[in-house]
């Protein structure tokens, strides 16, 4: 997995706890202090949440925002 994700990011979501089902997710909003008018639309992002399923798949990993952990 890319270590540029929003795992790793200073503006990492405050999840969601994680659904029942089939497919376990979890879900934020990115933290970044401006409408993310940077991120491409191919994101997994909707009304500016993030999806995060058990994998960890679905989270951006080469996004413009991101910025490492201090």
């Amino acid at each position: 997995m890319n270590k540029n994700n929003c795992l790793m990011c200073k503006w990492e979501p405050n999840w969601s706890g994680w659904t029942c089902g089939e497919y376990k997710r979890c879900s934020g909003k990115c933290r970044y202090p401006v409408k993310h008018q940077t991120l491409p639309a191919t994101y997994k992002i909707f009304n500016d949440t993030i999806v995060r399923y058990t994998d960890d798949s679905g989270i951006p990993s080469d996004c413009r925002t991101w910025e490492e952990k201090e």
